[in-house]
């Protein structure tokens, strides 16, 4: 039995029968309470008062019962826990019928079963659920205080409406609420609906009144006095019809929040924020069926089952200590648990309270370690502390390891705490462990709002005035695990988007001057929503966001470096060596989340950040870094002294670098050297570190130049990171080959100037041969954020893990940045994206350029922006996707989606999905426009759910969301034989490549019919790029791609024209052809070239056979020259063996050439053979001799390793064993011409005595044995009777 069947007791089998299905009260004889009592229903009061009918059994936990009214009988199903017992009262959900009528459906469908699964787990309580059933003639509304009366007077319910709920279905949802609403009975405190029908014409009760005109206002929400629970599928197109549950849960939501009635009107500034202690709406996955309203009573369970426990008792965790440094064996975890009066209302006795205390890893999920206690009988009014000892060595690695604690009440699982431990790194005497960690406990305190243009000042916006008895007096914290929650400290006033002022402080010990560095140092904090100024000792270490005025006091300047990471440079003269140091910082933010969400923090040697913030952190030797900075200098010197030729000597052929392969690089340079005069390049603090294979360069750059007479800075780069490589013997730049990256592009739309994305490439996109053509995702940032935001979120690592999943197909995601951070990506910043970016994407990385491949997405302004281009342009994408999307603010969006012509929209695969606790209330555009859409007929995605406006609610949807759109997207089948050809290559002053591609009928079913917005319709043929790689000696050194086009089967030819400067030209190189349609690519021609002509070569350690240039693949025995090699796929195959061509079979030395003047033995995978003259005759029989190996018996000419026997030669009669004459043997053998005398292997024919075998003695006569004779013989001076030829013993 589970926890929760508390006591065990079983309902009594008299009591089910008393109450079975179908059971009702006959008129006049209703069992009513007295002295406000209640009769409970036992056996020996049924008699003669309840009526059995056949519906039902007792087995399904169900029980039928009745309730007189003047004008009928009520008759209501009772559904009762596991465990069910007097001993305990219950809370009370009332499920309302889906019909309006009976409860047969629910019955039908199996909700006992569902019920069981749910109040047996641990997401609900144990609650007696009754279902209502009501005639045509009765009025509901009237009759439920009867019904309610009834139940609490047969069964050990809790006779409170704050322990009670009105659930239903279909039907049954319109009746909660409307009796709730519109009746206003006051009999429930919790208010649910599943897929409510409240406008078809199909429900019976509609004229009762629409729920949408009685929705209660803020104030009553907010009162607490009613929770509200409403959700819907979204397969179901009723669920965003006008007057259903989107305007219901809509206008719920957004009244529940502090902003109360004014939260409309504050919406678009985020005052919408709702509040799920008293509604929550939610958008599910699923369709108007039983499947769907079974699993959302689960949903409903919890928060009724959550509501009714919430006045039960109190818990908090707190953990002792929570900064664990490295000498702290463990910790104290404690969870205060306190008894609220509301428990006596449960039970006569306290239940048993199970507590836990979990710690894992916030970034894997990873159980780390698990203790449970258990308390009893802990009074109402009553506390404890439940201790548990943790040890520190189960923390996870890395900054922060999650405690939380649960409390199981009744089977039900509640968090009681969610705290972090947080390691704190030692100091210690490597280069890359001089640190001062400063993660940990901080005082914090928020202390005044920020107002935009108010210049007043108060006395803590002074550091002078952070004294230690003031800011000792504040509350603890551990910054750098996320953002401002609403419990982060008192001071936020619960409020997890506090708009204003707060500081950070606390003190820390510095070793001794011998102990720690004092140059080269850095204090590092990490990244603030949104501004940060840093003082250490009173002194003002570095700032941003911030502007100060005359006095000193910084005021927040709107620029909003959210997502900046701040690293300052550190005078160690304001430290206080040896002694106790105080840091304090001062923070401010102006809208929306807030807070010191990042870190590291600590004062760092510049190889001690790297380590800390997961860079190169060890120093290459002297002679590599002096190496990799004479590289760096030549480099800068070949800019300087504008020599383009040395430039692209400084870099290697594989150079690749965010977006910038060699050539584009030397362009840049060659850019610059034509635009500037004196081009200067100065580098600072540079740092080699190693990074595997690699060299890690590290400074900080700024080039200047002079133009028109004026010296500009071309570049300025705090945190340029190089890298360079060993090859033969040269240190040449070779690039990080990173697969996440920031790369820039010019923009024509915005007036010629260069802007910048970020690039996600799948893992195998750099591998050698692969010419894959990918997807591409265009995810568009929100408002005063940058592409920064998903490198913060490490959307690459949540892509990587979802494609080596096989969740999602790899694809390219492009991230775009806008310049003005609030454009909401319309106009001219919609055609950056669509005009410049997506063409210089195409050519610059291996898209797939067809509209049925692209998709968009983006959050909140990126959400409406991924709306706005991508469902806007149809001859670009296909799929949009959209978190908390600001839909209602872009240019396109829900209204003109709705002007869209008939099947338009048709072409899209859209997945849309918002958080209900959305402070921009976006959840309603969303809804919007899935309205249009579910008018439009157009199959979508849409989702609402708990969560706010953050990464919180989107990253747990964005692998689902490329999945749904991504397996709605068009796809060919695989169809490589659509693409064929053939390509010549010829070398001149370059390297000519003319190739012709063949592309199959096939190509005419893979065309799309694109309707553009004004219904016209095209049907564009489809991008066929050809691909051209030039590799050698494993390295690519050229790739070009020619962009075709093709409509129908056609063939396409062109010749491509290769620069041959990074080619060896003495070596061989091979050239591959690759065509794509969509994503079938094929690799349609692929030459070897060389200089050599015909003839045996070394090539990388191997003699390769090669004719007129040409590297031949050929296996055999093959003449080259006046010799004959022994060849496979053109490789000397050096090693002794016998190798056949059309001629014969043949001798192969260890050369791997015919040896015509070898005599003798050699093996090959068939066995050994007799070779005369280097062939093997195959008509050599007998013995044969090879100097090496010795005699052996060969029959066509092969040894016979089977053969054991007498064998002549020229010598004589030999004994073989094994296919080997075996000159140790000494003894009789026997062939078909008798018995013979073998000595060291040969018959001896002078022998004339007696020898033995296995059978005897014997005489022998002239070798043999001597069957004839019969006589005495002596041997060993003994007389021996001998008898036809075998000794007599």
């Amino acid at each position: 039995m589970k926890a929760k069947q508390v006591l065990g007791c079983l309902l009594s089998a008299a009591m089910v029968t008393s109450c079975l299905p179908g059971t009702a009260f006959a008129a006049g004889a209703a069992n009513k309470p007295t002295d406000g009592g209640k009769e409970a229903v036992k056996a020996d009061d049924t008699a003669g008062k309840i009526v059995s009918e056949t519906t039902g059994t007792k087995e399904n936990g169900i029980a039928t019962c009745g309730a007189v009214k003047d004008d009928g009988i009520v008759t209501y199903k009772v559904y009762l826990p596991d465990g069910y017992s007097e001993d305990m009262s219950y809370p009370t959900v009332y499920l309302m019928p889906y019909d309006g009528y009976s409860a047969d459906i629910y019955i039908n469908d199996g909700i006992a079963e569902t019920l069981d699964s749910i109040m047996n787990g641990e997401d609900a309580i144990p609650m007696v659920v009754v279902m209502p059933e009501f005639t045509e003639t009765q009025d509901y509304d009237t009759l439920l205080g009867e019904v309610v009366a009834d139940v609490e007077a047969k069964y050990s319910v809790i006779p409170d409406k704050q322990y009670r709920a009105i659930l239903g279905v279909n039907v049954g949802g319109y009746m909660a609420y409307e009796n709730a609403l519109v009746a206003k009975s006051d009999l429930f405190y919790g208010v649910g609906s599943h897929m409510g029908d409240f406008i078809s014409e199909a429900n019976p009760y509609l004229e009762k009144g629409a729920i949408t005109d009685n929705l209660p206002d803020s104030s009553v929400i907010r009162s607490g006095d009613y929770y509200y629970y409403i959700d819907a599928p979204n397969g179901d197109a009723a669920t965003t019809v006008a007057g259903g549950t989107k305007d219901i849960g809509y206008k719920l939501e957004v009244n529940s929040g502090a902003y109360g009635a004014l939260a409309e009107r504050y919406r678009n500034y985020g005052g919408a924020t709702s509040d799920l202690q008293y509604v929550e709406y939610a958008v599910l996955a699923g369709n108007a069926d039983a499947d769907y309203y079974l699993a959302a009573l689960g949903r409903s369970m919890n928060r009724f089952s959550t509501r009714f426990t919430e006045n039960i008792y109190d818990a908090s965790l707190s953990c002792t200590p929570q900064a664990v440094t490295s000498d702290v064996k463990s910790a104290k975890a404690e969870v205060t648990l306190t008894m609220k009066e509301d428990i006596a209302k449960f039970a006569k006795e306290m239940p048993e309270v199970e507590v836990t205390v979990q710690m894992s890893d916030p970034d894997s999920g990873e159980i780390l370690d698990t203790q449970t206690k258990n308390v009893k009988e802990l009074a109402a009014g009553e506390s404890t502390n439940i201790g548990f000892d943790l040890d520190t060595a189960k923390m996870a690695d890395g900054i922060n390891t999650t405690l939380t604690a649960e409390v199981s009440f009744m089977g039900m699982s509640h968090q009681a705490g969610n705290l972090s431990m947080v390691a704190v790194q030692d100091t210690g005497t490597a280069d890359d462990e001089q640190q001062v960690d400063l993660m940990g406990d901080w005082y914090f305190k928020a202390y005044k709002p920020y107002s935009r243009n108010d210049a007043s000042t108060v006395e803590l916006d002074k550091v002078a005035n952070l004294t230690e008895q003031e800011y000792t007096s504040w509350g603890v914290v551990q910054p750098c695990l996320g953002w401002w929650t609403a419990d982060f400290d008192e001071s936020l006033g619960g409020n997890a988007n506090y708009s204003g002022y707060a500081w950070y402080v606390r003190t820390f010990d510095l070793p001794e001057e011998k102990d720690f560095k004092t140059e080269g140092l850095v204090v590092a904090v990490g990244c603030f929503d949104e501004s940060n100024e840093v003082y250490i000792n009173g002194k003002l270490i570095g700032s941003n966001g911030i502007n100060f005025n005359d006095e000193g006091v910084g005021f927040y300047d709107g620029s909003n470096p959210w997502d900046v990471n701040n690293v300052y440079a550190l005078d160690s003269s304001v430290l206080n060596y040896g002694g106790k140091n105080t840091i304090a910082i001062r923070t401010c933010n102006s809208s929306g989340g807030g807070g010191w969400y990042q870190g590291p923090v600590g004062i760092y040697t510049v190889a001690a950040y790297n380590k800390a913030a997961g860079k190169p952190s060890v120093y290459a030797s002297d002679d590599i870094a002096g190496a990799v900075k004479e590289a760096a200098a030549a480099q800068q010197n070949a800019l300087e002294t504008e020599n383009i030729e040395a430039y692209q000597n400084t870099l290697s052929v594989e150079y690749y670098e965010s977006g910038y392969d060699r050539a584009r690089r030397v362009a840049q340079a060659s850019d610059w050297m034509n635009i500037y005069d004196n081009i200067k390049v100065t580098d600072t603090g540079v740092g080699v570190f190693v990074d595997g294979d690699l060299y890690n360069y590290q400074a900080a750059r700024v080039i200047t130049g002079e133009k028109d007479g004026e010296t500009v800075e071309i570049l300025n780069d705090p945190e340029v990171s190089e890298y360079y490589k060993v090859e033969d013997g040269q240190t040449i730049m070779y690039g990080s080959h990173s697969r996440f990256f920031q790369d820039d592009y010019v923009s024509e739309a915005l007036d010629g100037t260069t802007q910048t994305f970020r690039v996600y490439l799948p893992e195998g996109y750099y591998e050698e041969g692969n010419a894959q053509r990918y997807p591409t995702l265009y995810l568009l940032h929100g408002i005063n954020s940058q592409s920064t935001t998903y490198a913060i979120d490490k959307i690459d690592q949540v892509l990587d893990e979802a494609i080596a999943a096989g969740e999602i197909e790899p694809m390219i995601v492009v991230i775009p940045d806008d310049p003005t951070k609030s454009s909401f990506w319309g106009g001219k910043y919609a055609d950056m994206v669509t005009d410049d970016l997506l063409p210089t994407v195409d050519k610059r990385y291996r898209t797939i350029d067809d509209e049925r491949y692209r998709m968009t997405s983006g959050c909140s302004m990126g959400g409406g922006g991924s709306v706005n281009i991508g469902m806007f342009n149809s001859d670009l994408f296909s799929g949009v996707i959209s978190f908390y999307g600001a839909i209602r603010m872009v240019e396109n969006g829900y209204t003109a989606a709705a002007q869209t012509p008939d099947g338009y929209l048709n072409q899209f695969s859209v997945f849309l999905a918002c958080g209900n606790q959305d402070m921009y209330a976006f959840y309603d555009d969303q809804e919007l426009l899935s309205r249009v859409l579910t008018e439009k007929g157009v199959e979508h995605f849409h989702l609402i759910d708990v969560g706010a406006h953050d990464n919180i609610f989107y990253l747990p949807q964005f692998v689902p969301s490329l999945a749904y759109v991504t397996g709605h997207m068009y796809h060919t089948e695989d169809s490589a034989e659509i693409l064929s050809g053939t390509a010549d290559v010829n070398v001149t002053d370059k390297l000519e490549v003319t190739y012709n591609v063949a592309v199959g009928d096939k190509v005419s079913d893979y065309l799309n019919q694109v309707m553009a917005l004004d219904g016209t319709v095209s049907t564009p043929d489809l991008s066929t790029p050809v691909e051209v790689v030039v590799t050698q000696n494993g390295v690519k050194v050229a790739d070009v791609t020619d962009y075709q086009t093709a409509g129908a089967a056609t063939t396409l030819t062109n010749t491509i024209s290769i620069p041959t400067d990074d080619l060896d030209l003495n070596a061989d190189y091979t050239v591959d052809v690759y065509a794509t349609v969509l994503e079938n690519t094929a690799c349609i021609a692929s030459t070897t070239v060389s200089s050599y002509q015909t003839g045996i070569y070394n090539v990388d350690g191997e003699d390769v056979y090669y004719v007129d240039g040409q590297r031949q693949y050929i296996t055999g025995v093959v003449q080259v020259g006046n010799a004959w090699y022994n060849l496979v796929n053109g490789v000397v195959q050096k090693q002794v063996t016998v190798a056949g061509n059309a001629y014969g079979w043949w001798y192969i030395n260890e050369d791997g050439i015919v040896d015509f003047n070898y005599t003798g033995l050699a093996p090959n995978t068939y066995g050994w053979w007799y070779v005369e003259n280097g062939a093997v005759s195959f008509a050599a029989n007998g013995l044969v001799y090879d100097s090496k190996y010795g005699w052996w018996y060969v029959e066509r000419s092969a040894i016979n390793f089977g053969y054991t026997g007498l064998v002549q030669n020229a010598y004589g009669w030999w004994y073989v064993e094994g296919g080997a004459i075996n000159f140790q043997a000494t003894g009789l053998v026997q062939n078909a011409y008798g018995w013979w005398y073998v000595e060291n292997g040969a018959i001896n024919f002078n022998y004339n005595s007696l020898a033995p075998n296995a059978y005897g003695w014997w005489k022998i006569t002239g070798g043999q044995v001597d069957f004839g004779f019969t006589g005495y013989v002596n041997y060993g001076g003994v007389n021996y009777r001998v008898v036809n030829g075998q000794v007599q013993f």
